[in-house]
């Protein structure tokens, strides 16, 4: 440990400024304080305190020192950051007295002790050349302060500390001073030495900033924000303590209920803390109902009228009737005509009006007006005379008159009732709709409808008696409230009690009005529903009518600066209220007051403990608030690795419980569940990983291996049963089950070309119906639209456009996929896939839409063909057509190599010797005839009694042991010079001359019969790294005469590969799907149907260049010009021309004798030798 010889003085007047002295001694205040209590530690620079607090750095080495600004903190986890312990060490002196006290700081959360590490920092350097302050397990660990210092101090709060160290060191007699200084936010540790002291006191230089003490680190002991006493305890929201566990919390209490019927709820179950407001419901009192009932009764009054006025019309129009139909017995007015009986109903009719007018207090101008009118009409009817044996006129016009009007009243008397039925429905129904318990913020709407029910009251009745009365009644005083609807104080929830329900609906935790224990008249806890509905736009949730929602009301808490208890957790509510008769509920209508503060406890009875609340818990409180402590219960979390493997069950208690969750590759990534006959351990989109893992902080993302969805994000995961692998994230709970079979696959669940395949193969795509298990195969039908034929022959053969070098990572990025534009080739022509409304057709306009094949299942190449948003199908015309992506389709895919071509791998290394001949006829052979390649027969062609060796050709791998190559591509070559025959010496290359073509002479073709013929060039292999390449040898060679068979696949004018046919049977195939064919002594390049089947031999023999011919023991080497014979002194020798000319003819007398011959082919005959034939340059 580095030790402080001395602290700047600064500190004495730091801790103590501002404060007064006190008859406190230090010993006791400030020990108490350092012993019970952790602290903020404000932050600044001298002179200037801010509100920020001094940290240590999040992460796992937790290893420097950080300001956390106040707005940051936003957890309990975040206030302990903040919260530091002090402890003084008294340090003796020689004399066994206190000499000095060393101060200790101690982090919350870390447990670290604030340790500087001195070891990295440099003397006289800037705030930005120095280090930070970082942590360490040795340095500068404490701050001291004298015996006098310390004696005055009366509490550790409110002075400033500037964090500033000298340590001398008396091997160099220099005092180092240290200082955690502070600028823009970044806390750094800086240092300077003092000169020599020689017993002197320190002088140090300036700090190399030049800011002096402007930067010192300025701290303030402040008592945390969030402490018992001050009434700040730490207060928790619903969404803090729901991620306590798994979307809920449970608790844990040192002292638990035991011996007692009621269990604790808060320890038993999970809870879950409900972030909606919530309100208790107004209430009202009877009289709108009563008055209510009062004007339905008077319906009755409305009913009679318009019942009277009816009965009295129905019987003038019986009188008029009557009149109309029956001749008059004597001359008179009609009304006298009218029978008695008639006469005396009309009579009893009129007084049933009028008394139901009076009742119903009609008082209505337009009804007046219309009756009225009918009244005065059926007057002057009555008095219209009709004569003897005569009839009421169905014309006259005092009964029209008559009828009009009495028709008019009617209706008007009709309309009456009808509007103020209405009128009073509709007020109705807007009232009886607010007086709701879920009414909790409206304000009374019903205004228009109040006032359209007035009208009809004003208008058409009075208000003193009848209709009118009571209607006014009951408008006048609609709503008479007797409790208003009142939300929670801020800070408290409900708590929903988890997997609990009260007739099919939440339970939640109450505080109950029923005793524990009957005598001490200890309350305790039951379980109530609350009811969910919207206030101001937003969910919310409202006691049932006539309960207070304080009864529902909680709030926790934590203690934190409390060193000895921890963060223990308080619990408030509201304990009911008893009435002055004795009794929780009122008696006028059952409501129970909780407005008594109150606090959860647990209490002992006897041998028992049980849970209650106590509302004394103020400056004196009652002792049980303080006998247990209580803390969060935390389930066990889940372990994952990250990259983890696995499918995912469904446990959910759900219509879906069971099955296995995966991804419904419908286009919008939602999640599917399936039975276990669902998922596939060749289908990524049935199968989840870990994609991101902390067990630290217990987090972690599961993630589809297809696509980016997600099962939990950076979510807790807790353990339901470990050995099953049974896990719950927030409200969901499910499996993780191993996949049998799985296989590390690179490319799982795709189709996937490699290079070579892309540019070597051509594919046919082959379709499978699950009802139908026939193969059929894509081929182009009418109008050039996609069609499925059964016939293999008519397959459409595709190849990829464009070669796939580029993979595409899933959300899994250890598969990688690839998609291609597959085209199809006739000539020069290129035939595109494209979706014309659905419908799939072949077009040679240009289309860029990749195609990707993704498997179904685990069977072998069945794949689901996805192709622009959509996939292939094929509907019931056989018709290829483009579906949705969710659309069930009964169709698989594959995409098979239209070609099955086995190539040969003949396992050499390096080059070996081999004869390469026509099947069938081993005397034909494959040779060099410069430029060319041809095939000539041993002993007739070349020479007489010739012997294979001048067949012998090189075979050297090109490109064999490559990653995913199945196509062998070889080297065939032939020496230029015998004794340099390695596989980087130049030699004669077999080529296609392809590429020469444009360059046909007169003397040279290098095509025959609009065929391609082959010859061997002069080149040789280079290697550079990986790549293999082949340099063709020419005068002014340039870059593009080098072939780089690496990045061509092996696909080269100099490559070539055997195509098996049978055992020991090939054929020899181009880099362009050309195949070597025999044309007149001639090798050509044909089509498959015209390959020549050829043998290849593994030969001992050495072969010959075709310029150096051997015979039995005389070489003729042909030259520039002339003819060398060796080993024939002594022997005459003949040369000719083809036309039979002697060239020469002479007896040679050296074994090594040169003789002039004319360009073009000879003949040379050696005596005792068979002639031979000779190419002169």
């Amino acid at each position: 440990m580095i030790m402080n010889k001395r602290f700047s003085t600064l500190l004495a007047a730091a801790l103590v400024a501002g404060s007064t002295f006190s008859a406190f001694a230090a010993t006791d205040k400030v020990k108490e304080e350092s012993q019970t209590k952790y602290f903020q530690l404000k932050t600044g620079t001298k002179g200037s305190i801010s509100g920020d607090f001094l940290a240590i750095g999040y992460g796992e080495t937790r290893d420097s020192l950080v300001v956390r600004k106040s707005t940051d903190i936003k957890s309990l986890a975040d206030v302990n950051e903040t919260l530091w312990r002090t402890e003084f060490t008294p340090v003796k002196g020689s004399n066994g007295a206190v000499a000095e006290y060393h101060l200790r700081f101690f982090h919350k959360a870390s447990g670290r002790q604030l340790i500087l590490n001195t070891d990295i920092v440099e003397a006289g350097k800037t705030f930005y050349q120095s280090p930070a302050a970082v942590l360490a397990e040795e340095g500068l660990d404490y701050l001291t302060l004298s015996t006098a210092e310390y004696s005055t101090l009366t509490t550790l709060f409110g002075g400033e500390l500037g964090y500033v160290a000298e340590v001398y060191s008396q091997s160099t007699d220099k005092t180092t001073k240290y200082r955690v200084a502070l600028k823009s936010g970044k806390i750094r540790l800086q240092s300077i030495v003092s000169k020599k002291q020689n017993g002197g006191e320190a002088e140090f230089p300036e700090w190399a900033d030049g800011a002096g003490d402007a930067n010192n680190i300025a701290l303030r002991l402040v008592a945390s924000k969030y402490n018992e006493t001050g009434k700040g305890l730490y207060p928790f929201g619903a969404e803090e303590l729901n991620e306590q566990g798994n979307d809920g919390f449970t608790l844990s209490f040192s002292k638990d209920v035991i011996r007692n019927k009621y269990k604790n709820p808060f320890s038993e179950y999970t809870l879950h803390a409900t972030a909606e407001p919530i309100y208790t419901a107004a209430t009202y009192d009877v009289s709108y109902a009563t008055n209510l009932a009062a004007v339905k009764k008077n319906y009755e009054l409305l009913d009679n009228f318009q019942a009277a006025i009816k009965g009295y019309t129905d019987g003038v129009a019986e009188a008029i009737e009557y009149l109309k139909t029956n001749k008059a017995e004597k001359a008179g007015k009609a009304g006298d005509l009218i029978p008695s009986d008639m006469q005396d109903y009309l009579n009893m009719a009129g007084e049933e009006v009028d008394e139901a007018t009076t009742k119903l207090g009609v008082n209505s101008a337009v009804l007046t007006k219309a009756i009225t009118a009918a009244k005065n009409n059926l007057g002057k009817l009555s008095n219209v005379a009709i004569a003897k044996d005569g009839t009421l006129a169905k014309d006259n016009a005092y009964l029209v008159a008559y009828e009009k009007s009495a028709t008019a009243a009617i209706t008007a008397v009709n309309a009456l009732v009808k509007d103020t039925k209405d009128a009073v429905d509709a007020l109705d129904k807007k009232v009886q709709a607010w007086m709701t318990p879920e009414n909790v913020d409206a304000k009374e709407n019903w205004t228009e409808e109040k006032a359209a029910l007035n009208k009809i009251v004003t208008a058409n009745f009075g208000t003193t008696d009848g209709m009118g009365k009571v209607l006014n009644t009951w408008t006048t005083g609609i709503v008479v409230t007797i409790r208003t609807a009142a939300a929670v104080k801020s800070g408290y929830y409900a708590l929903a009690i988890a997997d609990s329900l009260i007739k099919g609906k939440q339970a939640y935790l109450t505080v109950d009005t029923n005793y524990v224990a009957n005598r001490e008249k200890y309350l305790t806890f039951t379980a109530d529903t609350l009811v969910s509905f919207t206030a101001n736009k937003k969910a919310a949730l409202v006691a049932p009518l006539n309960k207070n929602i304080n009864k529902y009301a909680f709030k926790l808490s934590a203690i934190v600066d409390n060193i000895a208890t921890g963060d223990s957790i308080l619990i408030d509510t509201y304990a009911p209220k008893v009435n002055d008769n004795g009794n929780f509920t009122d008696v006028k209508d059952g409501f129970v007051t909780y407005d008594d503060d109150a606090r959860v406890v647990i209490r002992t009875l006897g041998n028992g403990r049980e849970i209650s609340v106590t509302t004394d818990f103020g400056t004196n409180p009652d002792e049980a608030v303080y006998n247990t402590n209580i803390a969060f219960a935390m389930p066990p979390y889940a372990e994952f690795e990250e990259g983890e493997v696995f499918y995912v069950k469904n446990l959910n208690k759900k219509e879906n419980e069971g099955k296995f969750i995966v991804m419904n590759y419908d286009g919008n990534k939602d999640k599917d569940f399936v039975k276990a006959d669902g998922v596939f351990a060749s289908v990524p989109a049935t199968q989840w990983f870990v994609k991101k893992a902390n067990n630290g902080t217990h987090k972690f993302t599961i993630a589809n291996r297809d696509q980016d969805v997600n099962l939990a994000k950076d979510a807790k995961i807790y353990v339901v049963d470990e050995e099953a692998r049974i896990y719950t994230a927030g409200k969901d709970t499910f499996q993780v089950v191993e996949i049998e079979g799985l296989k590390e696959d690179a490319h799982l669940g795709y189709k996937y070309l490699t290079d070579a395949e892309q540019a070597i193969k051509s594919f046919v795509l082959t379709a499978k119906n699950y009802a139908n298990p026939e193969a059929y195969f894509l081929s182009v039908g009418a109008d050039s639209a996609l069609v499925a034929t059964p016939n293999a022959d008519d397959a459409l053969e595709l190849v990829v456009a464009t070669p796939t070098t580029k993979d595409t990572k899933l959300n899994d990025e250890s598969i990688l996929t690839r998609d291609y534009l597959l085209v199809s080739k006739d000539g020069k022509k290129t035939y595109y896939l494209k979706s014309e409304d659905g419908q799939l057709m072949i077009t040679t306009k240009a289309d860029s839409k990749n195609l990707k094949f993704r498997r179904v299942n685990d069977n072998a190449d069945e794949y689901e063909v996805l192709y622009d948003g959509g996939k292939l199908s094929i509907n019931q015309d056989g018709e290829g057509v483009k579906v949705a992506m969710n659309e069930a389709t009964s169709y698989v895919f594959n995409l098979a190599d239209a070609v099955n071509e086995q190539y040969m791998n003949f396992g050499n290394e390096g080059i070996k010797n081999v004869t390469i001949s026509l099947d069938g006829d081993e005397a034909s052979k494959v040779t060099a005839v410069k430029p060319f390649a041809v095939i000539k027969r041993t002993g007739l062609e070349l020479k007489a009694a010739a012997t294979d060796n001048d067949f012998v050709l090189g075979l050297d791998t090109a490109y064999i042991n490559r990653p995913d190559n199945f196509r062998y591509a070889y080297y065939i070559t032939k020496p230029i010079d015998t004794a340099k025959v390695g596989s980087f010496d130049m030699k004669g290359y077999m080529v296609s001359y392809a590429d020469s073509i444009a360059h046909n002479s007169d003397t040279v073709k290098y095509d025959q019969d609009g065929l391609t013929r082959i010859g061997f060039v002069p080149a040789n292999r280079v290697q550079f790294g990986n790549n293999d390449s082949l340099a063709i040898a020419k005068p002014k060679a340039t870059a593009i005469d080098t072939i780089n068979v690496e990045k061509a696949n092996g696909m080269t004018l100099a490559t070539w590969a055997f195509a098996i046919e049978e055992d020991g049977v090939y054929r020899i195939e181009s880099s362009t799907g050309k195949y070597v064919s025999y044309l007149n002594g001639v090798l050509v390049l044909g089509n498959k149907d015209q390959a020549q089947l050829f043998n290849v031999n593994d030969t001992d023999l050495k072969p010959t260049d075709n310029e150096e011919i051997a015979t039995s023991e005389v070489k003729v080497i042909a030259g520039n010009g002339n003819v060398t014979i060796a080993g024939a002194a002594g022997k005459k020798v003949v040369i000719s021309n083809i036309l039979g000319q002697t060239v020469a003819n002479t007896v040679i007398t050296s074994d090594n004798a040169v003789i002039a011959a004319p360009q073009g082919v000879v003949v040379v005959a050696v005596e005792g030798e068979e002639a031979v034939k000779a190419i002169i340059k």
